[in-house]
């Protein structure tokens, strides 16, 4: 039997002190030199790759290559224990790969499909493995290169490719091409998958988000497939990831100016007196004061002396001592934060799930788990309000912001018309109040109405003559 190969690296406590402050972990496999199944040319070389920008990004790396399921199950049982206090954790695969039945199903090197026709019993299900590496703290990232031709063609429930899959929140998962397609296997100038290469290119870009990472390896593998290949990602995060974030900017020196009561006497050798013919301003208005130059930027005080106009007192002129006016005093003070930028909240799905309610598009309970109940709500919103629905309804930050701008009521509530129950004394009463009303207009009508008032006009002509 030939020997299988592997290569294990697993940091328990001799890791870097970086990566261990941090809590990111990663689990990293690539299967290419499979036993009873066609061998693949990349994984090992995607594999190793990934591993190794994984560790120059600070994360503590478990590489398997050639791998097969008794290694690989003692290794997820402890990565998986080591996941539960981690902020971040990754799973890589590379290898084959094929759904059955609508789940997706990993392949380890030594499956044999033709052992009993047992297929399942053999491979490693993509669900259970998710299960295990997920917590209530950690961000999960899913990377899988692995779309390609099902190993196991003529099987009855198979299918190509992978299907998309249904996780709780905190996950992201991002495959080498659309669910239900094909990926190419042939490798690039590196050595690597299309797929592989363009996540290696810029996954240790500086302040690049998951988001905006997985839409330029989209781009990067459309272009060098001639568009046959798509990478496709579902996401459930409660918060954006960063590989590498970017650096925090600094917060800017803010300056207010202030009213001094306090006079300071000039530097020395600055003039301080009125020339005798030309009395000072009165600077001690707000007016005249912002009518002065502003001044440079920094601490700046300026003194201005004011002298009343000559005083003639028998004869001999004199002259009041000099009045000092302070001008405004432009002092530095605390620089106040800049705000942050607004982010997602946490719990996103539990926020939009709130959101809907309160305008009338979500009916069931608040409780964080973004189903099909959710995407349905989500779907007769965006519907009510007049928006595109899109083929992702999943909590992103787009609808989130979207809903906060919603009015109530954008999804009317339908209600049920009850139908009165009949009583039979009130007919009777309605009859006798229907008498009683109908009687006083009866009443009224039978007084006689007033005959109306006539005007009669006489015009009398008189003419006085007078002789």
């Amino acid at each position: 039997m030939r020997a299988v190969s592997i290569v294990l690296f697993v940091a328990l406590g001799n890791g870097s002190a970086a990566a261990a402050d941090q809590g990111k972990l990663a689990l990293v496999v690539g299967n290419q030199a499979y036993q009873h199944l066609p061998r693949l040319a990349n994984p090992g070389n995607d594999a190793r790759g990934v591993a190794d920008a994984l560790r120059r990004l600070g994360f503590e790396v478990t590489l398997l290559t050639d791998v097969n399921t008794d290694v690989f199950n003692v290794v997820l049982q402890a990565f998986a224990a080591q996941a539960k206090d981690a902020k971040s954790v990754v799973f890589y695969y590379s290898g084959h790969a094929f759904q059955m039945d609508g789940q997706n199903q990993l392949v380890p090197v030594a499956a044999n499909p033709d052992v009993n026709g047992d297929v399942t019993g053999q491979t490693w299900q993509l669900d259970d493995i998710i299960s295990q590496l997920q917590s209530a703290n950690a961000q999960t990232l899913i990377f899988l290169d692995a779309c390609r031709t099902s190993p196991i063609a003529g099987r009855a429930g198979r299918s190509d490719g992978l299907a998309q899959m249904q996780t709780r929140a905190g996950t992201f998962i991002s495959f080498a091409t659309r669910p239900g397609a094909v990926s190419f296997d042939r490798g690039s100038t590196t050595g690597n998958s299309p797929y592989t290469a363009a996540l290696l290119n810029h996954m240790e870009q500086q302040g690049l988000s998951i988001s905006d990472l997985m839409i330029k390896v989209r781009n990067d593998v459309e272009a060098a497939t001639g568009g046959q290949q798509t990478p496709w990602d579902q996401s459930s995060l409660r918060a954006q990831f960063f590989f590498k974030p970017g650096p925090a900017s600094a917060p800017l020196p803010v300056f207010e100016t202030v009213q001094s009561d306090t006079s300071i006497s000039p530097p020395p050798g600055t003039a301080t007196t009125a020339a005798p013919d030309q009395a000072a301003p009165d600077l001690t208005s707000p007016e005249q004061v912002a009518a002065l130059e502003p001044p440079k930027p920094g601490p700046v005080i300026q003194r201005v002396e004011a002298q009343d106009q000559s005083k003639i007192e028998g004869g001999a002129e004199t002259r009041s001592a000099p009045k000092a006016v302070t001008a405004p005093v432009l002092a530095p003070v605390v620089a106040a934060p800049v705000p942050a930028l607004q982010l997602l909240p946490d719990d996103l799905a539990s926020v939009m799930q709130t959101e809907l309610k309160r305008v009338g598009c979500y009916s069931m309970p608040v409780d964080g788990d973004w189903g099909n109940g959710s995407r349905s709500a989500l779907s007769t919103y965006l519907e009510k309000a007049g928006l595109e629905v899109g083929a992702e309804l999943e909590p992103t930050a787009e609808y989130y912001h979207s809903l906060l701008k919603a009015p109530e009521g954008v999804c009317p509530p339908v209600v049920a018309r009850a139908t009165p129950q009949r009583s039979r004394n009130k007919p009777v009463v309605r009859r006798q109040e229907t008498t009683r009303r109908s009687a006083a207009p009866k009443a009224a009508a039978a007084a006689p109405a007033p005959a109306p008032h006539k005007t009669k006009c006489t015009f009398l002509v008189v003419a006085i003559v007078c002789k």
